[in-house]
């Protein structure tokens, strides 16, 4: 056991090991946006709880509870979302409090501004004041992500159109793109929807229910599909449910455009060059149960979670504030993210 494990306070740890066993044995899988906020919650008590001095030791504090909750299920990529968001918050806290309101800094500007910055400031920033600061920002973080789904809902009915002919996937287990649709046929109410899925589960939003094996098919008629992601990735690309793909790979047939809608929380600043790293099994009993298991030999059940859906099988990002083409993705990296955070993180 290290130093720095040995420092950190009984109850934090407890509060860790609590959430650490939710991560690793919840039976389904929560919605994106509910996690995100557990996992604000849990930060929330590492900065009131933890001990430090400066900013390099809160930042070497966030970065440890940080790799150990990521690493109880790397196949969730807001929870190292979450962490990297409040490492920023804390920089930009610390930044505000050491050279006030008016002078804050955006590290991605141009290497001239940075040069002639002052830095003989010798004003030292309390921890006090630091954790005080740090917590308000993410209490506003968890505000800005509770309005995030209205304001897209609000956009709605600019992208789904009367007339139209939608298809959607696995409705039910999308909050997010249930409320985006709903809002939409409040305004336009002409549209038809075709869901796909696999199980006795829809939503109850009217139009069809078809199967994933019909999807061919069915994309002669549609105008436009309509998915969520559970994650951004920078080079445009996202990941998504299991089945995704082949929904997406339909469209491009008929140049069908697709529409991803996303929370900024869901913008991940890590790049899966290709599918092979982007393979999350789930429970094979989830395929096939246990009472068939003996009717068959020597079979491997392979139960993906998600699908890595690349770029180019992207049209339009539907975000909280505007609709993002998937080659200009990147852009946002530098709004929520600190440079020295994506450049040193290991984990």
């Amino acid at each position: 056991m290290s130093v720095e494990e040995d420092n950190t306070p009984l109850v934090l740890k407890a509060h860790r090991d609590k959430f650490l066993w939710k991560l690793e044995n919840i039976p389904k899988r929560e919605s994106t946006f509910q996690l995100a906020k557990d996992t604000l919650n849990y930060l929330r008590r590492v900065v009131l709880m933890g001990k430090y001095d400066t900013i390099e030791d809160a930042v070497t504090l966030l970065r440890r509870e940080g790799s150990y909750i990521y690493a109880a299920n790397k196949s969730e990529f807001v929870v190292r979302n979450m962490v990297l968001f409040v490492l920023k918050m804390m920089r930009d806290e610390w930044y505000r409090l050491k050279w006030g309101v008016d002078a804050l800094c955006n590290p991605y500007d141009s290497l001239n501004k940075l040069w002639l910055s002052d830095n003989d400031n010798k004003k030292k920033v309390s921890a006090t004041a630091l954790k005080k600061g740090t917590i308000a920002s993410i209490k506003e973080f968890i505000e800005e992500m509770n309005n995030c789904a209205d304001n897209m809902c609000k956009q709605a009915s600019d992208h789904i159109l009367k007339g139209d002919t939608i298809i959607t996937f696995k409705l039910n287990e999308a909050n997010t793109l249930k409320e985006f649709i709903l809002a939409a046929r409040k305004v336009n109410k002409g549209f038809h929807i075709l869901q796909v899925s696999d199980n006795d589960e829809v939503c109850d939003l009217g139009g069809e229910t078809i199967n994933s094996c019909d999807v061919l098919g069915a994309m002669r008629v549609s105008t436009r599909v309509v998915i969520s992601a559970a994650a951004i990735l920078p080079d445009g690309s996202c990941i998504c449910q299991s089945g995704t793909l082949n929904l997406c790979l339909a469209a491009k047939t008929y140049s069908v455009p697709v529409l991803v809608i996303c929370a900024f929380y869901k913008l991940t600043p890590k790049f899966i060059p290709n599918s092979e790293n982007c393979q999350f099994e789930g429970c094979p009993l989830d395929v096939l149960e246990a009472k068939d298991i003996e009717k068959y030999e020597n079979i491997n059940v392979v139960n993906s979670s998600f699908d890595l859906i690349p770029a180019h099988l992207v049209s339009l990002y539907v975000t909280s504030t505007s609709a993002v083409k998937s080659a200009h993705v990147y852009r946002l990296i530098g709004e929520y993210y600190h440079p020295d955070d994506l450049y040193d993180v290991t984990w």
